[in-house]
């Protein structure tokens, strides 16, 4: 699921086509191919081209167009030189709903009637009761029920990992119309968590803990407490934890009582709770195996062994276990949040295709270990997929070097007239992760490019690529698919 749900329907068009033509590699789009990948008429796909331009020529007057309909060749033209805060759009849209101004009234339990809601947001009573009924049908899918007079009904921690959700794919607290007491308390549980977590204070490990004490304290002082038969069964008794998470526990605890006034044994549960929550944020790193009970141990352990079979089914060599350790500690919060909060997160569709092409190996890999997954944990496969590509995409390139995955491509690199720009080239060619790449300076057996600020006669079997100044994006960009697809090709023809 991703969150675009809360827009209005012809903003939820002019995001998704503004998202779809600055993700395309080439500079120009055909509609044939557009509508064909969206799934649109030429009427919508016009009318939200029209308002996307207005719109962006509105946040942004002093840019050049970012597209642009050249009607004679019948497609868009994209200047990727022209760098948009797709971020900043959907906020924009964002605040132009009635339904994320609902939602934010429902959760915070500041709604009054349909009237006073109806005159605050300029719509109708009408409209305001069609958007409840909205919400409702996206609400139920995760299990949470909305009541007639507007109440949240449900397992209290589906409800808290549905609006953390919604609020960090926001990313901006203030979009959520808290009190403003509730903004002060958050800024001073900031400064408490961070120095008893010792977490450095980056600012999106601060905005994350905002929205999860603002979630937390909403919930508490509407009388939303975590029950026992809630609390996710991840943790060993308290008893048996160690003394670092004895102490973070108890200074929790000590700071939740600054916030609200509950019986200690509901505060150690939401303290504990708190802990989980931290975890599988991935700001403690992975969830040592002394606090794991028994039974959470196992229920992750098909994450490790389906990795291990399925990488050695698609490379015919088995991964090393320093290597999985590595890969499967960055990937600990990832697989806990799946199993014990909730695979119904906010996220963006992963562009499979585009992976594909880029990392061809990764993805073929990690497409296997979906689909083995989705049938060993009984869920459904894209919603798997939705959850984990990106993670396991970024720990397998982080993990697994391209030596060990891809064939070499040999690169001979000789400049001419400008050495230093040679050794600022080797640099970017030796940093890709795209692409297993062997540089040499002098003439090598069978070299698949060369790169020079002039043409060399003596290598005419090398794919030639004449840079006289440092290359933009898009020139790099043109050598590394050439490259991915000669890797591609030699990959094809040795299975």
């Amino acid at each position: 699921m991703t969150a675009s749900w809360v827009l209005e329907k012809q903003d939820q068009d002019k995001l998704r086509l503004c998202q779809f033509l600055t993700s395309q590699v080439a500079d120009f789009v055909t509609i044939r191919h557009l509508l064909a990948e969206v799934g649109w008429t030429r009427y919508r796909f016009g009318q939200a081209l029209a308002g996307l331009e207005q719109d962006l020529k509105k946040l942004w007057p002093e840019q050049p167009p970012a597209f642009a309909l050249d009607a004679s060749r019948r497609g868009v033209q994209v200047d990727h030189r022209v760098l948009l805060d797709v971020k900043r759009l959907t906020h924009e849209y964002r605040q132009q709903s009635i339904i994320w101004a609902l939602l934010g009234e429902i959760f915070a339990e500041t709604f009054v009637s349909y009237e006073v809601f109806a005159e605050t947001h300029h719509t109708t009573v009408p409209i305001a009761r069609a958007t409840k009924k909205q919400i409702a049908v996206v609400l139920a899918r995760v299990g949470i029920t909305l009541t007639r007079h507007n109440a949240l009904i449900g397992d209290e921690t589906t409800i808290r990992v549905f609006f953390f959700g919604l609020m960090r794919e926001a990313y901006v607290d203030q979009e959520i119309p808290f009190p403003a007491e509730m903004r002060i308390r958050a800024e001073a549980a900031v400064t408490e968590i961070l120095a008893l977590y010792q977490l450095p204070e980056r600012e999106t490990t601060k905005q994350a803990i905002r929205m999860q004490f603002a979630i937390w304290y909403s919930g508490l002082v509407n009388h939303h407490a975590i029950m026992a038969t809630e609390m996710p069964p991840l943790f060993v008794p308290l008893i048996n934890w160690d003394e670092q998470h004895h102490q973070i526990h108890a200074g929790l605890v000590m700071m939740m009582r600054h916030f609200v006034d509950l019986p200690n044994a509901v505060l150690a549960r939401e303290a504990e709770y708190a802990i989980a929550s931290m975890y599988v944020a991935g700001f403690l790193g992975p969830i040592p195996a002394t606090l794991l009970t028994e039974t959470a141990t196992r229920k992750l352990q098909p994450f490790t062994t389906t990795m291990q079979r399925e990488f050695e089914t698609v490379m015919h060599q088995a991964l090393d276990s320093e290597t999985l350790s590595q890969m499967m500690a960055l990937l600990s919060p990832t697989h806990v949040r799946l199993l014990y909060f909730s695979h119904l997160g906010f996220r963006p569709m992963p562009d499979v295709v585009r992976a594909k092409h880029r990392f061809p190996i990764q993805t073929q890999i990690i497409l296997t270990v979906v689909a083995k997954l989705a049938v060993v944990l009984g869920i459904p496969e894209q919603a798997l997929l939705n959850v984990l590509f990106e993670e396991y995409l970024t720990a397998m390139i982080q993990t697994v070097a391209t030596t060990k995955l891809l064939p070499e491509i040999k690169v001979i690199v000789d400049m001419n007239n400008l050495p230093s720009l040679e050794t600022l080239i080797v640099s970017r060619l030796e940093q890709t992760p795209l692409v297993n790449i062997v540089v040499s300076h002098e003439a090598v057996p069978q070299a698949d490019f060369y790169i020079s600020d002039i043409e060399i006669a003596g290598l005419k079997n090398a794919t030639p690529f004449i840079w006289s100044h440092y290359p933009d994006e898009n020139e790099f960009n043109k050598f590394i698919e050439k490259a991915t697809d000669l890797t591609v090709h030699r990959m094809t023809a040795t299975d």
